[in-house]
């Protein structure tokens, strides 16, 4: 498989969500994401306790693992596919191979890179997962017609970088994740410095506020 590349936006947040209504259903957040593989790192939940603070998690995990949602809408995708062109072949993926997921819905059309390094759509903003399937079937390219916001990006814009509390955003669209409080509380392997528990503002699995402050998201949720 590998002729086509088939990118899809699979929206998790919406102006309709209502994110201190979400975070008070889950509870806890030790307790709600355990034995899920998520678990919140001890040291970011003591850390925002010792401050003073409330527990809380990124808006994507107060859903069920995406990675399992997402394999089973594109497994029913790609069975249809083959159902409707006999012999093709085809690999999902979504955050589960060495894709570079971004770029590709960038190339697809579906949004515009942003200064906080995420794929940003017009319609959507940026609370969307991207998923895909790479297919053993050569389709026509057709001519895409370019979002305006595609063809202004961010501009001038760098509220992302000034709203980020350990400064991992240069405003340049470059990201340093030994800064960013997303890896420390997901994916880092190691003890988190104190200083970056120190400025977690609480968050203590991933982390919203490069997206919660950027305008395409506002606009989203104005709707």
């Amino acid at each position: 498989p590998g002729l086509t590349v088939l990118v899809c936006a699979f929206r998790y947040w919406s102006g309709t969500s209502d994110y201190e209504a979400a975070s008070e259903k889950a509870g806890e957040p030790a307790a709600y994401l355990r034995g899920t593989g998520r678990e919140p790192r001890p040291e970011f939940i003591a850390g925002a306790k010792a401050l003073g603070l409330k527990p809380k998690l990124s808006r994507y995990a107060l859903g069920p693992d995406y990675h399992e949602v997402l394999k089973g809408k594109l497994g029913s995708m790609l069975a249809d596919i083959t159902e409707a062109h006999a012999g093709v072949q085809g690999k999902a993926f979504a955050d589960t191979s060495p894709v570079l997921e971004k770029e590709l819905g960038r190339l697809a059309g579906l949004g515009f890179r942003g200064k906080n390094t995420l794929l940003i759509s017009e319609e959507l903003g940026s609370y969307f997962f991207i998923g895909g399937l790479a297919l053993s079937l050569e389709l026509r390219p057709e001519e895409l017609s370019v979002p305006a916001a595609a063809r202004t990006g961010c501009g001038v814009c760098g509220k992302c970088a000034a709203a980020c509390p350990t400064g991992a955003l240069g405003g340049t669209g470059v990201l340093d994740p030994g800064l960013c409080l997303s890896y420390w509380t997901t994916q880092s392997k190691t003890a988190a410095p104190e200083e970056i528990i120190r400025k977690a503002e609480g968050y203590v699995y991933g982390c919203d506020i490069c997206q919660a402050v950027c305008p395409y998201n506002k606009k989203v949720d104005s709707r």
